[in-house]
């Protein structure tokens, strides 16, 4: 967009900059039909006068027939990146679904071999150019560009500036695929963009606000411990449900009221919020971690009460325990945050809590504390007490 500025204060040529777009909009929309009729031969080949398009780096003459031009390829994605920008403009005006709109747009597209290359140009295009820009937009071209095969990560540094540039919205579509699972092919592009963020960037603010919501999501759904190859209807599966209902409803009957007042500074998520903390580690390690003290009370807590085979304990232990940026300040600040779990009137469910947080500072007096508190409560769970 830049060029193509820069082009129209130099008088390029006689055509304005919004006319130059709307050419390779033009142009953009013919490949498409193109496409579609599978008409493939000279795809980016077109009748006329160059100087109508300005040649230079979108366009250039055909050599062996002066009468036709060409799009580049740089040309070539970046209009037809500028056309799916377009048209997710459009859909979302008229209300239409833009995840189903652009799966029919890149569809015809995929033939090219080219689509990570396109949807980088249409990101680039919309984070770029504030006229274009929304939210909607953005979010569905991240969630066609990580279910994308065989993208280049060359490209990774470049998309990482993408990311800084709109963090407020790329980190609410980080947490949305970390709900999901966290499985997608180019899932690690989003996660590696944001972990390179520095936390003196203007942008590390943002980051740290959401990650400290996501630590205080838990969950009560009885189906978390469940494998999830789990057939719906298998007798086994249906007969561990109805434990896990009872044990949670067990933990829930026990609570002390403090812990009920910590419960209700908890927000429930039944989606994957094992994927996202694990997500939220990665991001904050190597990091100051003090400031995360009250959340990583809460998660211990809510994790506690309801966890499965993938929840992170293994992973917040190193998280806290080889932290080398301010371990003394962190231990300090999570002692002294825990300590609403380490009372007699708490159920076990806070104790496990304060146990786990004393195991991760890697302090032996810590680690000893935790040692016999663990046997203790194992020895009163043994006795029925």
């Amino acid at each position: 967009l830049e060029h193509i500025r820069q082009m129209e204060s130099d008088n390029y040529e006689v055509m304005t900059s919004c006319e130059f777009l709307k050419t390779l909009q033009n142009h953009a929309k013919e490949i498409i039909t193109r496409l579609v009729k599978d008409e493939k031969d000279d795809l980016n080949h077109f009748e006329g006068n160059l100087n109508a398009v300005a040649e230079g780096r979108f366009f250039e003459v055909v050599e062996d027939d002066l009468n036709s031009y060409k799009l580049r390829d740089e040309g070539l994605c970046f209009s037809l990146g500028l056309e799916i920008v377009l048209q997710l403009n459009r859909m979302k005006r008229n209300g239409k679904n833009l995840d189903d709109g652009l799966a029919k747009i890149i569809e015809p597209i995929n033939a090219l071999d080219k689509t990570s290359d396109i949807i980088i140009s249409s990101l680039t295009i919309l984070i770029f150019e504030p006229n274009y820009y929304s939210r909607e937009a953005l979010t569905a071209l991240v969630s066609c560009f990580v279910s994308l095969q065989n993208t280049d990560e060359a490209y990774l540094g470049y998309f990482s500036t993408i990311v800084e540039r709109k963090i407020s919205d790329f980190i609410n579509i980080l947490e949305e695929l970390c709900l999901n699972g966290g499985n997608q092919p180019n899932f690690n592009w989003v996660e590696k963009s944001i972990i390179c963020i520095s936390y003196t960037s203007q942008s590390w603010l943002c980051i740290e606000v959401q990650i400290k919501k996501w630590l205080q999501y838990y969950s009560l759904s009885p189906e978390k411990k469940l494998s999830s190859f789990s057939k719906k209807d298998d007798k086994d599966r249906l007969n561990a449900l109805e434990k896990n209902k009872a044990e949670i409803s067990e933990k829930l009957n026990k609570l002390s009221s403090v812990e009920k007042g910590l419960i209700s500074q908890l927000t429930e998520n039944e989606k994957d919020i094992d994927t996202l903390v694990i997500t939220a580690f990665h991001i904050i390690v190597g990091k100051p971690l003090a400031s995360f003290a009250p959340e990583f009370t809460k998660w211990s807590f809510g994790c506690s009460l309801n966890s499965s085979y993938s929840s992170p304990h293994k992973d917040f232990i190193s998280l806290i325990r080889y932290n080398l940026v301010d371990w003394e300040n962190t231990r300090t600040q999570l002692l002294n945050e825990a300590k609403i779990l380490n009372s007699s009137d708490n159920s076990s469910v806070a104790q496990w809590a304060y146990i786990r947080i004393l195991y991760a500072t890697g302090e032996s007096c810590d680690t000893k504390f935790a040692e016999d508190l663990a046997k203790q409560l194992r020895n009163d769970a043994y006795s029925g007490g």
